[in-house]
């Protein structure tokens, strides 16, 4: 995958940081880059999405540059979280993809980077890619504010 320009993460690894440091780079660079924040496929049941990781609101604080919040709906149609590695390609499935504007997190920079500055960005950046998930659904997300834990059941 590396071939496709695809930076590798070793998750749960002393390796992780080189995704970080390849991500700066490719910013340097002038690319584009798409960071999955979840980390993962969503384990909500109803595929909403979980509390994001930290990775993308840390390459957007330390390089400048915008937060791009993307919703894409219909991939579960063609391989669905969990079940199974066949994929279902006929009949032909729609998948919707929507992007909303940057993320506004100018008060959150040149501020040290702290823990709680992180958390507040991802927060900014999963509530913005829940919007955009809305309107690709066609529906309203749960309400998140009693989850005692920031997990979704």
């Amino acid at each position: 995958m590396t071939g496709t320009g695809q930076i590798p993460v070793v998750r749960g690894s002393a390796q992780a940081v080189h995704a970080y440091e390849a991500a700066l780079d490719a910013i340097e660079r002038g690319d584009c880059i798409c960071v999955m924040p979840e980390g993962t496929l969503t384990r909500h049941k109803d595929l909403w999405p979980m509390p994001g990781k930290t990775g993308a609101a840390r390459i957007a604080l330390s390089t400048g540059c915008p937060l791009i919040p993307i919703g894409i709906w219909g991939t579960q149609d063609v391989l669905f979280p969990y079940r199974g590695v066949t994929p279902k390609l006929l009949p032909r499935k729609t998948i919707k993809v929507y992007a909303g504007a940057a993320v506004d997190l100018d008060d959150l920079r040149g501020v040290p980077m702290t823990g709680g500055v992180l958390r507040e960005a991802t927060a900014r950046l999963m509530d913005a890619i829940t919007v955009q998930l809305e309107r690709a659904r066609g529906e309203v997300a749960p309400d998140r504010s009693n989850d005692m834990d920031g997990e979704h059941s």
